[in-house]
């Protein structure tokens, strides 16, 4: 009688485990909701209609547990996650498009002109418009408030301002050093956007293309950080901004959602050929080696099946290349960094301590009192964050020299 009872407690156990299994599973990894429910709920929670807008991508995050949602229509580009359990959005993001005039035309106006806003940049920098290059000036929305965002540089920094078109105050600031050594580089030693913008068309082969932005960074030579869209594809650059050369890109071809949204609308029509082309892994990476024009052996090769496509990843002569392939063999987004770096930075490698890198930030800042502080290193740089009183500020401190890279001042 023992026995049994032992037995019974045992099945009980193994029971309520496999039940705590199955809805763990099913509340945590099982999708309650399908892709095209996630995207009516998006519509919704935005206010716009279906036939209005168009989808860049959506995807699918796993460890999030959501759908990345990204829709735009004439005026706006949106970014809304949806869990894929509960169907609730956990995150909404809405910004004007840069070539949306909403000061032609439109219902949206502004108290500010864009001359005016220059203006208010270049005095709180104290510069002239003869001593800068504007990269970009574009209204925006920030917290609810309508910012013209401000973007130029100089000899020696770039500027990024954000100011309030109704108050006119400049209620964001930043600068970074465009070089790490000093203030030798000049102006004159860099290519130009304009020259950019042509290295980078000619090699994308498109002429006609939209939301076209420019910055300059410094990513331990000075680049032009390049982003556009063409024939329904988004396009990133970084280009070397003394030498003209490309050192990264990537190319993200958007017009394959719409693809499998269609196809899948087909679905029901009794049509498997999709399940018969599909492609083995090997086929995969003979497409991805055949478009980088790689015929020999590479290195740390990579290959995953993840949400309908091919994740691949591998190293050629100092470069690293990263493609998504569809399973109908489809180049859906590829990626070349040509600036590929192998060596992990560590803080036995720092020249600096921790400790000196906050002394040097604080006062810089004019501070002591501070709160909520924060420090990293990462990439041979030290990233800072601290806040006095209502005021947030951060720091980028290079780890061998303990020059200040870039600070930013949010009021």
């Amino acid at each position: 009688m023992k026995k049994w009872k032992i037995y019974g407690i045992i099945m009980t156990v193994v029971l309520v485990f496999v039940l705590i299994g199955l809805c763990l599973y099913f509340f945590l990894f099982k999708e309650s909701i399908t892709e095209t429910e996630a995207q009516n709920i998006a519509y919704q929670y935005a206010g716009v209609n279906a036939s209005n807008v168009t989808i860049l991508s959506i995807k699918k995050d796993r460890e999030d547990r959501e759908y990345e949602v990204h829709p735009y229509d004439d005026m706006y580009e949106y970014e809304i996650d949806v869990n894929y359990n509960s169907g609730r959005v956990i995150n909404f993001e809405k910004d004007l498009r840069d070539n949306a005039h909403i000061n032609q035309g439109g219902n949206t106006t502004v108290s500010m002109s864009e001359e005016e806003a220059r203006s208010i940049a270049l005095q709180r920098v104290g510069k002239n418009q003869d001593e800068v290059t504007f990269t970009r000036v574009r209204i925006d929305r920030e917290n609810g408030v309508t910012v013209y965002d401000v973007y130029f540089y100089d000899n020696e920094k770039e500027y990024e301002l954000s100011i309030d078109v109704n108050t006119k105050e400049v209620i964001s600031y930043k600068e970074d050093y465009l070089t790490g050594t000093g203030n030798n580089t000049t102006t004159s030693n860099y290519i130009g956007a304009d020259r950019a913008k042509e290295i980078v068309l000619n090699h994308a082969g498109v002429t006609d293309v939209t939301n076209y932005q420019v910055e300059m960074d410094y990513d331990e030579v000075i680049v032009y950080e390049i982003e556009f869209r063409a024939d329904n594809a988004k396009y990133e650059y970084e280009i070397n901004a003394t030498t003209g050369d490309i050192m990264e890109y990537d190319i993200d071809n958007h017009k394959n959602v719409n693809d499998s949204n269609n196809n899948s609308s087909n679905n029901n029509t009794g049509n498997n050929t999709n399940n018969n082309s599909t492609i083995s892994r090997d086929r995969a990476k003979e497409i991805a080696l055949s478009h980088a024009g790689i015929t020999g052996n590479v290195s740390n090769y990579k290959i995953e099946l993840d949400d309908n496509s091919y994740e691949i990843e591998f190293r050629y002569n100092n470069k690293e290349y990263d493609y998504d392939i569809s399973l109908s063999g489809e180049i859906l987004k590829y990626s070349i960094d040509n600036d590929y770096d192998d060596d992990d930075y560590n803080e036995t490698h720092a020249s600096i301590s921790r400790d000196k890198a906050k002394e040097i930030a604080l006062n810089h800042a004019g501070v002591s009192d501070v709160s909520n502080f924060k420090i990293e290193l990462d990439d041979n740089k030290y990233e800072i964050e601290f806040r006095v009183g209502y005021q947030e500020y951060e720091y980028e401190i290079n780890a061998t020299t303990g020059k200040i890279i870039s600070y930013e001042i949010d009021d």
